[in-house]
């Protein structure tokens, strides 16, 4: 579960070579920004807590995140040539895309690490939607912008 993200951005990588940029972003900045927006939403936000729980978020959920952020790299490219003359349109497209992937990830992954380890009562699953949702969204909007200068008037 943690190994093969980590295995597979190489050859992720090697689809789209301008990929490269948006994993390593998506290494540290999406796990930073889910973990700020969890604790948030738990109402137990503070700087030392987002620094312990960093280095527990970006070793399974970064890897992740480095690799669908590289697999999406080409929709994302197919996505401007679609929109060339809308750019406002595709900074919507991109960040709506990355907030459905981001939400979809983190549900999937809850609901598998707590089927694996199993916890005392329910699992809170709407906290860990919103916070792949915006990390989702903000990491896709961050990798569109160098595509946003490239649209043709």
């Amino acid at each position: 579960m943690y190994g093969f993200p980590l295995a597979a951005l190489p050859f992720a990588v090697r689809i789209d070579p301008s990929a490269r940029r948006i994993a390593v972003l998506s290494l540290f900045v999406a796990p930073l920004l889910g973990a700020a927006t969890y604790l948030v939403l738990k109402r137990r936000f503070s700087l030392a807590g987002v620094a312990g729980v960093l280095p527990f978020a970006v070793v399974p959920l970064g890897f992740w995140a480095a690799l669908l952020a590289a697999l999406a790299t080409p929709a994302l490219r197919r996505a401007h040539d679609l929109l060339r003359a809308r750019p406002s349109a595709f900074v919507v497209t991109s960040a709506a895309g990355g907030a459905v992937i981001g939400a979809a990830f983190m549900w999937g992954f809850s609901v598998l690490v707590a089927t694996i380890r199993p916890v005392a009562g329910q699992i809170d699953i709407p906290p860990h939607v919103l916070a792949g949702l915006s990390a989702g969204a903000f990491v896709a909007t961050i990798a569109g912008r160098p595509f946003v200068g490239r649209f043709t008037p």
